[in-house]
C-alpha cells in the first residue's frame, strides 16, 4: 500500500500552514481530509537492457477542511526515475504535483475502477528544466477490500511543536494500464508492477507554543 499522505499534500498545495509562522502565543491547527485515491507504480527496461525507467504516481479526490466548511479538492503527485545501468548514468530524476481540474480523475466509490487523463509539468533535477508529461491511465480492481488504520505522534520540544494524526480507510489492489508520455516518448509498458484504489479519512492536530 502506498504511504502517500493526502492531507500533507493538500497542505502544501494550498500553502495552508499558519502555525508554521506562529506568534509567541499558543496556536492550535486542525485539518481533515476525506476522499479517494488511486496509485500506480511502473518499472521497465528498454530492449538493450540498459535503460531502466520507473514511474510512480498518486491521484486523489475528496474534501479538505482547515477552518469553516470542507472544500472539494483533488490533486496528483508523480515521480520519474530513468538511468543507464550499463554506464551508471542518471538520465532523469523528476517530480511534480498539481491540482486536478474536474473530470480529469474519476474513481468509483466502491473502489472497482478509476481513470486519470491529465497533462502536467515535472521538474527534472538532471537537466534542471521542466518537462511536459501526458498521462492516460485506467485502474481495474483486482482483489478483495482490506482495511488500514494508523496513528502517529510527533514532538519537537525545542520549537514547542506537537502533532497528532490519525488515518484510516479501505484499500483494494488494482491493475493499471495506459500511457505516461514525456516529450512524446511513452515511459510505461504493459501493466503496473503495483497499483491500488483506496478510501481514506485523515485528521491532524498541530499545536505550537
Amino acid at each position: 500500500m502506498l504511504n502517500f499522505n493526502p492531507l500533507a499534500f493538500f497542505l502544501v498545495l494550498t500553502f495552508a500552514m499558519p502555525s508554521a509562522v506562529s506568534a509567541a502565543s499558543r496556536q492550535t491547527f486542525h485539518a481533515r481530509f476525506k476522499g479517494l485515491a488511486a496509485t500506480a507504480d511502473f518499472d521497465s527496461a528498454d530492449p538493450s537492457g540498459c535503460i531502466d525507467t520507473s514511474v510512480s504516481l498518486t491521484a486523489i479526490a475528496g474534501s479538505f477542511k482547515e477552518v469553516g466548511r470542507p472544500v472539494v479538492a483533488s490533486g496528483m503527485f508523480m515521480f520519474i526515475f530513468q538511468a543507464n545501468t550499463c554506464t551508471q548514468t542518471q538520465l532523469i530524476l523528476a517530480s511534480g504535483s498539481a491540482p486536478l481540474v474536474p473530470g480529469a480523475f474519476d474513481i468509483d466509490n466502491s473502489l472497482k475502477s478509476a481513470t486519470l487523463a491529465v497533462n502536467l509539468e515535472v521538474f527534472d533535477l538532471v537537466s534542471n528544466t521542466s518537462l511536459p508529461v501526458a498521462i492516460s491511465l485506467t485502474w481495474t480492481g483486482a482483489g478483495k477490500l482490506g482495511s488500514f488504520e494508523e496513528h502517529s505522534n510527533f514532538r519537537q520540544p525545542v520549537f514547542g511543536f506537537k502533532s497528532t494524526s490519525r488515518v484510516s480507510g479501505t484499500f483494494r489492489p488494482a491493475t493499471v494500464l495506459g500511457s505516461v508520455t514525456l516529450d512524446d516518448a511513452n515511459l510505461v509498458s504493459g501493466s503496473s508492477i503495483g497499483g491500488g484504489l483506496s478510501s481514506t479519512k485523515q485528521g491532524e492536530v498541530d499545536i505550537v507554543h
